[in-house]
């Protein structure tokens, strides 16, 4: 009996071992994009927005029948980094803060002229969508966290591309 009770401690120990590394492992990848946006948001003229998941939870209540509705759903929370202000060093700074990001954790879904779009995981349901715009007159990068498909993106992005031929 006691081998028994032996080997079901091991059993609960080496669980709590590899729950710990994998949360610790997912906190780590959180961290590399968490990292940037701390690293800049108190750059000169820079403009730093959170919208915590407080706040998107009273967004949806009262968003209504919006064709966005499905989609605002699915968000949790989003971080806005807008240095179109800052000098040409900090936005070349944070360019290539972005393309440091490790390739294992973060995957390219997009890159169109100036909007790069990345993802975490590599599969879906993406966890957090990282968008980075980056043209003559903008340069700004945004975090949103959440539970997205595919279309979910290809969305984001179509949207995102309406919007700048409007501005042209």
């Amino acid at each position: 009996m006691l081998v028994i009770e032996n080997k079901h401690y091991i059993m609960k120990r080496k669980h709590w071992f590899a729950s710990f590394i994998l949360t610790w492992f997912f906190l780590q990848a959180s961290a590399q994009s968490n990292a940037i946006f701390n690293e800049f948001k108190n750059a000169e003229h820079a403009k730093y927005t959170v919208i915590s998941p407080y706040l998107t939870t009273l967004g949806k209540i009262f968003m209504g029948k919006s064709p966005d509705e499905k989609l605002a759903k699915k968000v949790k929370s989003i971080k806005i980094l807008n240095l179109e202000n800052s000098s040409y060093t900090i936005q070349n700074l944070i360019q290539i803060r972005i393309n440091d990001l490790p390739k294992k954790k973060y995957s390219t879904m997009v890159e169109y002229e100036d909007v790069h779009m990345m993802v975490k995981p590599h599969k879906a349901p993406y966890k957090e969508i990282l968008i980075y715009l980056n043209s003559n007159n903008s340069c700004t990068l945004i975090q949103i966290t959440g539970k997205f498909k595919k279309e979910d993106l290809f969305y984001m992005v179509k949207e995102q591309m309406e919007w700048q031929k409007k501005q042209k």
